[in-house]
């Protein structure tokens, strides 16, 4: 779990990372991502964070740091209306590149002790491109264009999924 840690600290000192976005579902009680975005806030970098407010026996932690990067001048997006944020994904933007990360953990120290995740970090331009549509529709509620590389539930999971099934069958 070192370099998850590393690539939030990195990003938070790195002079041309310009804004962080990052989706939260059960945060740490001393989240050292956390302190990282707050760092890279006081650096001058824009940050926005999607915190899930309904993980079940997690919300008062969750609204902690909420508050606390708040008041360190982040941008916190709560719980949508009829949207249960489960999504472990996180956008660094640079001048010329992005980096997103697509994980199955939580983002989250404490848990990544006791549970196997998988992470991708990649660079691949589609993906980010897509990535950063997510985080967009987060921020301003905006319908995005349809997803090619990215399945997200509310724009055609179900169809994908089906088609992919159906697919697999044909293969057999």
């Amino acid at each position: 779990y070192d370099y998850i840690l590393q690539f939030f600290n990195e990003a938070a000192i790195d002079p041309e990372v310009e804004e962080i976005n990052v989706t939260f579902y059960r945060m740490a009680k001393n989240s050292i991502i956390g302190e990282a975005l707050i760092s890279a806030a006081s650096n001058g970098k824009k940050v926005s964070v999607f915190m899930e407010v309904k993980a079940r026996f997690d919300e008062e932690n969750n609204l902690h740091w909420a508050k606390r990067m708040q008041a360190a001048g982040i941008n916190i997006i709560y719980s949508l209306p009829g949207l249960k944020g489960h999504a472990k994904v996180a956008l660094v933007k640079k001048k010329d590149k992005m980096y997103g990360f697509f994980g199955t953990g939580n983002l989250n120290e404490k848990t990544s002790e006791i549970y196997c995740d998988h992470g991708l970090l990649s660079t691949h331009h589609e993906m980010t491109q897509e990535l950063s549509a997510v985080f967009e529709h987060l921020l301003t509620k905006n319908t995005p264009s349809p997803f090619n590389h990215l399945i997200v539930s509310q724009f055609g999971a179900l169809k994908t999924f089906t088609e992919k099934i159906d697919q697999e069958i044909r293969n057999a």
